[in-house]
């Protein structure tokens, strides 16, 4: 079979890079994934021109890549999980190792996560809807009367920032912001301050993971871990609030919970998360709203930076 249209798309993450070749259908082929190199800079760069660099010998159309961060004409004005990513000019980095003739667009993946989910996901057919894109970091794909939104300075979704202690914060350290919370890095440290804690099968939880992290947090939860479950519960309560706070603000169709903890956290704790938006939001504003898990999944941003390239190409309607 010949396939048509086919993108190269990129996910660049604070601890991994994914890729896959994305064709106008909607089909995921040779879907790939490496750790992000934590050095930053040019190394991440060097990843990126790799993996574009094996498309060399496939039909593609374009090259799409989301990344962490403000984006600008083609430009990473600044991607905080990344060291060294400030006025990144990307796309001018890897055009050359493109085939000629391809398109590249870069976009951040609060944008790419939303358009992912109104071509292939939970949000096809709505105009007015949220991504909670809750991963290394926290952010929100706003789409409003079906256009993303930007704001004036390529910010608009950045809800990790937003404060929750009652006193100023210092910068440097980011506590008091709710992505110090909520984010993975943050259940990463959680994970690793209980890593000699004892399960209910006895295990510390060191032992029940080759990495101590957020996914070692929630693997804990599954197996009776107390301290985990109080820990994810605390989590689930903010996330409702979060969830609850951008209902009232823009009442949205739907909010959809993507990114890989995220989507953990909502398999888990859907009822909870519910109890406390229906608790904290407009009342009027949770009378039409759907609430659900990314049926995409770690794929949101893939299939959104890659729609970006074939809309942009006229390869695809909406």
């Amino acid at each position: 079979m010949v396939l048509r249209n086919v993108v190269l798309s990129i996910d660049v993450g604070g601890t991994k890079i994914a890729y896959a070749f994305i064709d106008s259908g909607g089909g995921v082929h040779d879907y790939g994934i490496v750790k992000t190199r934590r050095a930053g800079g040019r190394q991440v760069i060097n990843q990126l021109r790799e993996i574009v660099r094996s498309c060399r010998y496939k039909k593609v159309v374009g090259v799409g890549v989301s990344v962490p961060g403000i984006v600008r004409n083609g430009s990473v004005t600044w991607a905080p999980n990344i060291r060294e990513w400030r006025d990144v000019h990307l796309a001018d980095l890897i055009s050359r190792d493109i085939p000629e003739g391809g398109l590249i667009e870069v976009v951040d993946d609060r944008t790419a996560s939303a358009l992912g989910e109104m071509w292939q996901g939970a949000a096809k057919s709505l105009s007015n809807f949220i991504v909670l894109v809750i991963g290394t970091g926290v952010g929100a794909g706003v789409v409003i009367d079906g256009r993303p939104v930007h704001g004036s300075a390529g910010v608009s979704g950045a809800v990790g920032w937003w404060l929750l202690s009652r006193s100023l914060p210092h910068r440097s350290t980011r506590r008091g912001f709710l992505e110090e919370e909520i984010g993975g890095l943050a259940l990463d440290r959680i994970a690793r301050r209980y890593s000699s804690s004892r399960t209910s099968t006895g295990s510390p939880l060191r032992e029940l993971c080759e990495f101590v992290d957020s996914t070692c947090l929630f693997r804990a939860y599954d197996l009776g871990h107390d301290l985990a479950k109080n820990t994810l519960e605390r989590k689930a309560v903010l996330l409702g609030i979060l969830i609850a706070n951008l209902l009232s603000l823009l009442n949205p169709e739907a909010v959809i919970l993507s990114g890989s903890v995220g989507v953990e956290l909502g398999k888990r704790f859907m009822p909870l998360i519910r109890r406390v938006v229906e608790a904290v939001a407009q009342p009027y504003a949770t009378k039409s709203y759907r609430l659900e898990v990314s049926s995409l999944g770690h794929l949101s941003c893939l299939y959104g930076s890659a729609y970006f390239v074939l809309k942009r190409m006229g390869s695809i309607g909406k």
